[in-house]
This record gives structure tokens, sequence and C-alpha cells, in this order.
């Protein structure tokens, strides 16, 4: 099937490539894939590639598959939370694994805080969610972006339990992604094909519209799922520091 998402660890050897109720996992820098059946929409995975979660939104289930050995075996958790299948399902990933924080478009967010042993719900959460991100800086930071006009973005300072709206976008804006390094948070703007930034914590923001991709020959039928930085901070596709992936 189509690829649906992609995560590398941050030496590069652990790779994850999720498609339609099948992973592929490489553990020797993608020379070779051992491929899972697995609900999944998306994935993550943390920053050395042991810890690999993986969610699904199947009816009115939410699947959740987490695993602590590279990928080699997972355990799945099934929470009833009602409403419809939905593909605007994911899971963020915390560099060291132990916190993860889940979003499914029309629902509460869900966090675990003991590297996906168990999952709490976010009361009064409910949005059209579209896209969730742990922070390298601090897992005590993550954020989270509603699917509508404004592309809304809120922000969590205290490991998911609170929420506060703190970016309303006007027209133009259209979001396929969120990503971090440990000083800001990064967006792709489908729309100007450019890549907006902010400042983590700040709610700020500090630079849009930067040329960081070359996108002369750009696809507006294609997505960028996500973009992974190593822990070297640094943005520069060219050095190997972070990957891109366009998929349908």
């Amino acid at each position: 099937g189509a690829i649906s998402w992609l995560q590398i660890s941050d030496n590069g050897q652990y790779v994850l490539v999720c498609t339609n109720d099948l992973i592929y996992i490489s553990d020797n820098y993608g020379s070779s894939f051992t491929s899972t059946s697995v609900s999944v929409n998306r994935g993550d995975m943390s920053s050395s590639g042991q810890y690999v979660a993986l969610a699904k939104k199947d009816g009115s289930n939410l699947i959740i598959s987490v695993s602590s050995n590279y990928g080699s075996s997972f355990t799945t958790q099934t929470l009833n939370i009602g409403g419809s299948s939905t593909d605007d399902c994911e899971i963020s990933v915390s560099q060291s694994g132990q916190y993860m924080l889940v979003m499914a478009s029309g629902h509460n967010l869900y966090v675990s805080s003991n590297y996906g042993s168990s999952f709490s719900e976010i009361s009064d959460t409910t949005q059209s969610w579209k896209h969730v991100e742990i922070t390298m800086k601090n897992p005590s930071l993550m954020y989270a972006q509603v699917n509508n006009s404004s592309n809304t973005l809120y922000e969590s300072m205290d490991y998911g339990q609170t929420w506060t709206s703190i970016i309303n976008h006007g027209s133009n804006v259209h979001y396929n992604n969120l990503v971090s390094n440990t000083e800001n948070i990064f967006a792709f703007n489908a729309e100007t094909k450019k890549v907006d930034k902010y400042l983590l914590g700040s709610g700020v923001t500090i630079n849009k519209n930067l040329n960081i991709f070359n996108l002369s020959s750009y696809d507006s039928s294609l997505t960028l799922p996500d973009v992974k930085f190593s822990s070297t901070s640094k943005f520069n596709l060219s050095s190997g520091d972070a990957y891109e992936l366009f998929s349908n």
C-alpha cells in the first residue's frame, strides 16, 4: 500500500515506514526491512529507536500499539472512544520514549507518561485535530494543530494536562505537519510551499515562509507527513540531519 508515515531514529539506524495495516522496520540504516501486520495510521519512535508507537482510529476504536524492543514485538491497547474511522489519527513519542501524545480528529487527546503502558484521556480537548508533537526541547512542552480554516495551534507546558490556543492563522495557511528541534517548532505550509517557524514555549511567530525546501516542482496533491530532526538540532537536509518524505 501507499506510504502514510515515516520515522527515523536520531542516528539513522532504525527506520519505521507505515502503510495501511502494515509497517516496515529497518535496524540496519534502511538496507533491509522486516514487515509486521498491525493496525496503523501513523507512528513515531524515541530518539534511540527503542520505543516505537503506532496509532489507528478504526470505527469507534482508538488502537495504540507500543514496542519497547525496537519494533520486534508490539503490545496493543484498544480504547473504545466512539465516533467513526478517520485517517487523522497520530501519535508522538518523546525523545526518551517515556511520554506519548495521541490524537484522533473529533476526540479528546490522550497522554501516556509510562512508556505507553497506559493512556489517560485529557478532558475538554475535543477538536478537529490534524497533528501532534512532543518537542525535543522538553517533553513537558507539547503542541497540537487543529485542521480548520485558521490552522490553530494549541500548546501544553505541563505534559499535556492543560492546553491553550496560541496561534490562529488567517487565510493562505494549510499545515501538513508539525515537527520540532530543541529550539523551535516547524510547520510546512502547503499553500505557500514554505516552512513557518515558532519559538518553543512562546507562541510567538519569529520567522515565517522560510525557503528551506526547494519546491519549484512541488505537487500540491502530495503531503509532507514528517521531517525528522536529529539530536544535533541542525536544519540542513543536505547534511543528513533531517529527512523528508512526500507520499500520496
